[in-house]
């Protein structure tokens, strides 16, 4: 049993000889072709980056963009008027506040105004108070609150889209109405979900 035990140690030597003589030792490191550091933090090597300035907690692409995602926001506005009358009414400038801070948040956003009245009088006279009243809410935009006129539609409908079909005052005061209808789309980071999202999204 001790010679097998010997004759293997014995073997396992000549290789280790025989390994030690093929061994071939470098004079010169090997230069480092790309840029491995990542100067973001955001995983992506500086020899891949092409966005240099990631925003922090962005879903990043292989280059180390950061991605983003569309949000889409409306809102609907209804303003009143008295009868035959496209005065704006006390607090109407107030309520239109909403559509500038809308506006404003979605600069590429446009705002169309609807005009519309009771079913008093004739057809073609409200056709054009309906225009009217659109039109007062376009001055004010522009004039009070500095919104591009070129943003701004204006559509009067006259009676043709009553909301209340019955003869009464009520009725009448219901459908004399201003109608603002907004859309807005705006791109945002699409961030990494971390423990602290569910806790950001409640702020």
């Amino acid at each position: 049993m001790n010679k097998i035990n010997m004759a293997i140690l014995i073997a396992g030597m000549s290789l280790v000889g025989c390994t030690g003589n093929n061994l071939v030792e470098m004079e010169t490191q090997v230069k480092q072709l790309n840029d491995l550091r990542d100067f973001d933090q955001d995983g992506v090597v500086k020899a891949r980056e092409k966005c240099a300035e990631t925003f922090s907690g962005s879903v990043i692409d292989n280059y180390g963009c950061g991605q983003t995602k569309p949000i889409d926001e409306s809102i609907n506005l209804d303003l009143k008027f008295a009868n035959d009358s496209a005065k704006l009414l006390d607090g109407s400038l107030n309520k239109l506040q909403v559509v500038v801070d809308f506006l404003n948040k979605y600069p590429d956003s446009k705002i169309n105004v609807e005009g519309h009245t009771s079913k008093v009088g004739s057809q073609v006279y409200n056709q054009a108070l309906s225009q009217r009243r659109a039109t007062a809410i376009e001055k004010a935009l522009v004039e009070q609150f500095a919104i591009a006129p070129d943003r701004v539609t204006t559509n009067g409908y006259g009676f043709s889209q009553l909301t209340d079909f019955t003869d009464t005052e009520a009725a009448h005061a219901k459908n004399r109405r201003i109608m603002v209808n907004l859309s807005g789309q705006m791109m945002v980071n699409d961030l990494i979900w971390t423990i602290y999202t569910v806790d950001d999204d409640n702020q």
